[in-house]
């Protein structure tokens, strides 16, 4: 875990902070309150701490208002950290460098600590699942660049109603048609069955953080 993300979620006060973007979403929404704001400014009490630090210390905070699941996708540029506010949720991690289909097979299931968070470095496939009839509020905290356009989209159940250029960004198409995690694996891996004439494939062991 990041000692710098778990500083900002001790020291941060959300409500003295205004919502700057309230943003719809096929899975939901999410409410930015923070943006690449220099985590000296954002915590003028901390900043002697990271006097000598280098300029990519840029905090993000957003709140993830999870009503479905989101795309599995990765970080070039941060590494995050998620918290579960209200609602429930599981999550889904598996480290990036393989296929896309063998990464998708590497994902492991977590809930969500009593506390703590969950933490995900970038270059880290991640998604995550509502588990509750409620909306699942997720605090995120994003630590190193935050751009829209850093995300890296292994495979997402809403694409269809996404715009084309988000459709394009896709590393798998063929079975976009609304399954959950667990179900595109189980595709995934009958496929792979099916084309290595069920002879075991040791490059799909589970990597776990």
């Amino acid at each position: 875990m990041n000692p710098t993300i778990q500083l900002v979620r001790e020291l941060i006060d959300l409500e003295s902070l205004d919502i700057v973007e309230d943003v719809q979403k096929p899975w939901g929404k999410y409410l930015t309150y923070v943006r690449n704001k220099d985590i000296r400014e954002l915590l003028p009490a901390a900043k002697d701490l990271f006097r000598n630090h280098p300029d990519d210390y840029f905090v993000t905070l957003k709140h993830l208002v999870l009503t479905d699941e989101l795309s599995i996708q990765s970080h070039d540029e941060r590494d995050e950290a998620w918290y579960l506010d209200s609602g429930n949720a599981m999550v889904y991690r598996a480290r990036a460098g393989r296929s896309p289909e063998e990464d998708i097979m590497a994902l492991r299931q977590e809930g969500f600590p009593k506390e703590g968070c969950i933490y995900i470095p970038r270059d880290t496939l991640h998604t995550a699942v509502r588990h509750s009839r409620e909306p699942a509020l997720i605090m995120e905290i994003s630590l190193g660049t935050a751009e829209e356009e850093d995300i890296v989209r292994y495979y997402d159940k809403h694409s269809a109603s996404r715009p084309e250029a988000d459709q394009k960004q896709l590393l798998l198409r063929e079975y976009d048609s609304g399954l959950n995690v667990p179900e595109l694996q189980a595709r995934i891996r009958d496929k792979k069955k099916e084309a290595s004439d069920d002879s075991p494939d040791p490059a799909l062991e589970g990597f776990r953080l």
